[in-house]
């Protein structure tokens, strides 16, 4: 929604006349919390906290925010017993920038990669210790001191601030590479899963946790630890995305189809398509410079071929206050295909009303599952999108994250639809078939997609 790619920091310290937007408390301190500069924007950061509301986190095994979390003063801020809180989208490679304050004695923790196939995050999660060094027993050891890889990988000393103070973190997780800044400095960095990491987890209370750190995708947590702490400025880029596609364009790498892909849109013909209710493509969707897009008002379009499981993937761009959709196992039983098939929000996150509301933004399914904040790219440029539907299962994933995952035919499914227009459309999301369609939604604002391509699941035993 925010934007692009930062730039880095290099060396170890930091000097005081250094500006980042990432970087030192100056500059953080001169930023308003909760929002991005357009360096940022423009850099690839997305936030992942507003500064004014939960939206975008819950608790750990958990459907809303953990209580005793709240925002204070445009922070997120633990006041009381609850558990962990997380981010409810999940993240492979990244870097991630915040600033944490703690209070005295006090103890909590940054932990990444976790699932929730473990019984608490620190059993999947690795943690970047947050602590007031000089009150509190971990403070005795650099193992378990402010920045450190808790209980493997030791911090040096004299980094942190102290209690009542803000520290800024930097925290790069890219494949098995791992770094900790703490105030402009690299206090840690290790490679997961090497012989030297694997050594150290042997030897320590992680080894009778066989999900430790072995995660290559999975939510940012922050720890409940028993004390009040803060965290603000939030905020994350996503790394290893590239900006346009690694294989040809509207095309197929061998790879691809010794897997089973094949190609929904040729990026020369509408061939495989035909309107709504129609039997050929009207006017209103051309093959623009390889685009299939609507270029006048008209009404959706759907693939030739019914789809039952499949693995969807392609891209979308909308123009400035744009709005259109993505919707699945669609039949022409009804009067809009919206009214059968379940649909994966298309927007301008930032120019169209639907926006303020996740869920109703980019990624959502539409009015029944929101979706986080800062995952969609913004009008102009390209989104990348892989929908799974398998068998009840859906998966909606965005620009590398996982944004909304549900059970069709769950007793939440139905009554989330029952409380929802959707209520009103006996047929909506019960076909187990169905066409692929591409919303057509007025006003007349630009909509493409390129690089369509699905992969059929085979459910037969």
């Amino acid at each position: 929604m925010f934007g692009r790619s930062l730039v880095r920091i290099i060396g170890v310290p930091i000097t005081a006349g250094v500006m980042l937007a990432c970087g030192v408390a100056s500059a953080a301190q001169d930023q308003q919390a909760g929002l991005l500069t357009d360096a940022e924007a423009q850099a690839g950061w997305h936030l992942l906290f507003d500064g004014a509301s939960l939206d975008g986190w819950r608790g750990f095994r958990q459907d809303d925010p953990a209580p005793g979390w709240t925002v204070v003063d445009g922070a997120l801020t633990r006041v009381g017993g609850g558990g962990d809180i997380m981010t409810t989208a999940q993240f492979a490679d990244f870097e991630l920038s915040l600033e944490w304050q703690i209070s005295e004695g006090g103890n909590s923790g940054i932990f990444f990669r976790v699932t929730e196939e473990a019984d608490r995050t620190y059993e999947s999660g690795p943690e970047m210790q947050v602590l007031d060094d000089a009150r509190h027993g971990d403070g005795q050891s650099r193992l378990t001191s402010a920045g450190a890889n808790f209980g493997l990988h030791a911090a040096p000393a004299g980094v942190v601030r102290p209690a009542g103070e803000w520290n800024v973190v930097r925290l790069l997780v890219q494949g098995p590479h791992v770094e900790h800044w703490l105030n402009g400095t690299k206090v840690v960095e290790y490679e997961l899963w090497s012989p030297e990491w694997e050594a150290l987890v042997a030897e320590t209370k992680f080894a009778d946790w066989p999900m430790y750190g072995r995660a290559t995708r999975g939510h940012i947590a922050l720890q409940d630890h028993g004390d009040w702490v803060a965290f603000r400025n939030i905020k994350i880029r996503a790394l290893g995305e590239p900006s346009e596609p690694e294989g040809p364009m509207n095309g197929l790498t061998d790879t691809e189809v010794d897997a089973g892909w094949r190609l929904l849109f040729d990026g020369v013909t509408t061939d495989g398509w035909r309107g709504y209710q129609r039997e050929a493509v009207s006017d209103g969707w051309q093959v623009v410079d390889g685009t299939l897009a609507r270029v006048a008002r008209d009404r959706d379009i759907i693939t030739v071929e019914q789809f039952a499981d499949f693995e969807l993937q392609l891209e979308w761009r909308v123009g400035s206050g744009g709005n259109a959709g993505i919707m699945f196992r669609v039949t022409e039983d009804e009067v809009q295909p919206y009214w059968t098939g379940p649909e994966m929000q298309v927007l301008d996150d930032d120019g169209h009303a639907d926006g303020r509301s996740p869920l109703t933004s980019a990624g959502a399914d539409y009015a029944l599952h929101a979706v986080p904040s800062g995952v969609a790219r913004p009008a102009g440029e390209w989104n990348a999108v892989r929908l799974l539907v398998d068998g009840a299962h859906v998966e909606y994933w965005l620009n590398g994250v996982k944004v909304v995952e549900y059970e069709l035919w769950s007793p939440e499914w139905e009554a989330l639809v029952a409380a929802s227009k959707f209520g009103e459309w006996p047929l909506f999301g019960r076909a187990r078939r169905g066409h692929i369609a591409l919303q057509d939604h007025a006003p007349m604002v630009s909509v493409a997609f390129r690089n369509i391509k699905i992969r059929e699941i085979d459910r037969t035993d």
